[in-house]
């Protein structure tokens, strides 16, 4: 229940990263693919920082592009890795069960539930190295 009253209680900020986060990695991928890869890249645990840090959506955006410094090409992997394993659970779905809504159920699940448990462990691994390091004097 404590997580999803403070969900419920941070919602704007939720809603300001997933739009204008979206729109930014849009207009940045306009140019080239890699600069949106990159913008996505460095936006990548911006939900989390929102939700755990009790800030609002520009200052979480802000805080997740710290806390990528220096880790961003190792990142861009991770979800390439992350992409590819489900594109082949998709794959399989589709060629085992085609018109099966509740293994498409299934396997959207399992791929939204993987991803977004990657992305709070990494933001958590990315915090604790920017405690570290000493990186959140920028920050503050």
């Amino acid at each position: 229940m404590d997580a999803f009253r403070t969900g419920t209680r941070r919602w704007a900020a939720v809603l300001g990263v997933e739009l204008l986060g979206g729109l930014r990695i849009l207009l940045w991928s306009l140019l080239l693919i890699v600069p949106g890869v990159i913008v996505a890249a460095g936006l990548a645990v911006s939900m989390p920082v929102c939700v755990i840090e009790d800030v609002s959506w520009l200052d979480g955006m802000r805080r997740s592009f710290i806390l990528m410094d220096g880790n961003r090409l190792k990142i861009v992997y991770l979800f390439l890795i992350a992409i590819l394993g489900s594109a082949i659970l998709v794959g399989l779905k589709m060629w085992l069960a085609p018109d099966g809504p509740i293994t498409g159920l299934a396997v959207r699940s399992v791929v939204s539930a993987y991803l977004t448990v990657l992305t709070v462990v990494l933001y958590y691994d990315l915090k604790a190295a920017s405690d570290r390091r000493g990186a959140d004097a920028k920050y503050r």
